[in-house]
């Protein structure tokens, strides 16, 4: 896998707002394991590396096929 693999955002975002709806911001900075920021950051970009994909994924307890339905098609 290269590094120029990217996924969107989008089901990232569709996924933390429908699994942790009931959490404020901070609450799902430390789901994701990032500083608010960070936070703030992938929720304005629109493609994030695979790597980062993958860490984020990881962080919540889930592997990136959960949240990026394509994981394999796009990453393998």
């Amino acid at each position: 896998m290269g590094m120029s693999i990217r996924l969107p955002t989008e089901p990232l975002i569709k996924f933390i707002d429908h699994h942790l709806a009931d959490h404020d911001d901070i609450a799902k900075c430390r789901a994701l394991g990032v500083s608010y920021s960070a936070y703030r950051k992938y929720r304005e970009r629109q493609y994030i590396s695979w790597k980062l994909a993958d860490k984020l994924a990881t962080n919540l307890g889930r592997h990136p096929i959960e949240i990026w339905g394509e994981w394999y098609k796009v990453c393998a």
